[in-house]
């Protein structure tokens, strides 16, 4: 705060969590627990992205990882939610930090809830850019895709609906134009009244750099996983991301072209593959 000024620094979230004295276990830097009741859930599917590994009996994992992506995640089961501070943002993931020679350790607790029974509201493209002076973009959302998709939501039971935000959730261009980003989209949401799980568009990546990994470095850092999957009853839900960005030009101060090309990383494609083959039903539908 300076005089009448404030700026928002950072956000930061202190979770009291059951405690579980989780081994060390000799070539894995990360280790964790996913737990509902303070009781290990065993069976759940953990990855960095890269390498992927499933809950022992007591709801521990181990992951070797490279930490290249700054998260582990879980696919949530079916039957429970993640306790979560926002359903802007459902707690399947967190973040790691440390060095590759630290070992970290997450957490991830679960709630127990029925599901079986479920609705999902898909919406696309809000492109979100706080423009509201010339366009009103942020008050039509609010007094419009907020309050009729609510009303859908309560009409169906916000207890048994769910929402999937398709993409776009920003607009690149106005990132650094009208200070709006992804963790803005976040605050706009926040109070969201079902639990919205989000996806990666090509308006979603910095427009200040070049190339794919660091143009969704800032997306993955506040939103979460570019690609992920979860359960919801008897439904297997996938998400992935189609967008390599290039973004011809770009730099620091300097919005480029922002081209990109539509395909799936090698990495995503085998993190899929694994996925996919651990739905052991075959004739589990699969969104």
């Amino acid at each position: 705060v300076r005089g009448d000024l404030e700026q928002k620094i950072c956000k930061v979230s202190i979770w009291i969590t059951a405690s579980f004295d989780i081994p060390d276990r000799t070539g894995c830097n990360i280790k964790g627990v996913v737990y509902c009741e303070d009781t290990g859930v065993s069976g759940v599917v953990v990855s960095d992205g890269y390498q992927t590994t499933v809950t022992d009996s007591n709801g521990y994992f181990w992951l070797a990882s490279q930490k290249q992506n700054g998260y582990v995640f879980i696919t949530i089961p079916s039957g429970y939610m993640p306790v979560s501070e926002s359903n802007a943002s459902p707690s399947f993931w967190v973040p790691v930090t440390s060095e590759t020679e630290v070992t970290e350790q997450c957490v991830f607790e679960l709630q127990r809830v029925e599901n079986d029974t479920h609705y999902v509201i898909f919406a696309t493209d809000l492109h979100l850019a706080n423009r509201d002076s010339s366009n009103a973009d942020m008050s039509q959302f609010r007094n419009g895709f907020m309050v009729d998709s609510q009303a859908l939501a309560a009409q169906y039971g916000v207890d048994r609906t769910y929402a999937v935000v398709l993409g776009d959730l920003t607009w690149d261009h106005y990132w650094y134009v009208q200070h709006y980003t992804p963790a803005d989209y976040l605050e706009t949401v926040a109070d969201y009244c079902v639990p919205m799980f989000n996806v990666m568009g090509n308006h979603d990546n910095d427009p200040y750099v070049q190339g794919d990994f660091a143009g969704e470095a800032f997306y993955k850092s506040c939103v979460g996983p570019s690609y992920y999957s979860f359960d919801i009853g008897q439904v297997h839900y996938i998400v992935l991301d189609n967008v390599a960005w290039i973004n011809t030009g770009g730099a620091q101060g300097v919005i480029g072209s922002r081209d990109y090309r539509r395909q799936f990383s090698d990495a995503q494609l085998e993190w899929l593959r694994n996925d996919l083959s651990r739905v052991t039903d075959k004739d589990t539908p699969i969104v």
